[in-house]
């Protein structure tokens, strides 16, 4: 295992929130899902995901995208479990605006389905909820509130029992978004 070393403050913007946007797909839609290294050199290595994930070629599987209101999105993380378990419970929550036929099942049949969920943070990296064998959970509530602008929509929760990781592989659309 990697030993410590200083953790010194950016010298760059430090843009707190998350995008517009949330990328998921189930777990069965995967070919392969990449992990942290085998044997990390250092303790980045330990919280980076720098492997793709990938889909088969010809099925026309690849993440999806959720768009979200501005200012209702949030991912927060507890401690959970013994020291040496060590794992956190994230909780994402967002709000999607508008109310259609397709919103409401696709929102039903991703709660019933486990994924990989990618939080796009402002600063443009990704956090991911979720992982082989140990998928994230979406649960969507309906509801007749409103947002800022008076939109109706749905609020969106992710959660996820693991460690916080980094993303920096290729984020591959399905065939749809790639226009």
């Amino acid at each position: 295992m990697a030993d410590y070393t200083d953790l010194r403050s950016p010298k760059t913007n430090n843009p707190a929130g998350t995008k517009l946007v949330l990328f998921f797909c189930p777990l069965d839609d995967f070919d392969t899902i990449g992990t942290v290294a085998a044997a990390p050199a250092t303790l980045e290595e330990e919280a980076q995901i720098s492997v793709d994930h990938t889909f088969g070629a010809a099925n026309g599987k690849g993440f999806r995208k959720i768009e979200l209101e501005v200012n209702k999105n949030d991912l927060q993380s507890e401690f959970m479990g013994a020291v040496m378990g060590g794992m956190q419970k994230m909780t994402f929550t967002g709000f999607h605006t508008g109310l259609s036929a397709s919103a409401i099942a696709q929102l039903e049949k991703a709660a019933r389905e486990k994924h990989i969920i990618l939080v796009a943070t402002r600063d443009g990296q990704y956090i991911q909820l979720g992982e082989e064998d140990n998928g994230a959970m979406i649960k969507s509530n309906f509801g007749l509130g409103t947002d800022d602008g008076g939109e109706r929509g749905f609020p969106i929760t992710v959660e996820y029992y693991g460690y916080i990781r980094l993303y920096t592989g290729v984020i591959t659309l399905a065939a749809e978004n790639q226009a």
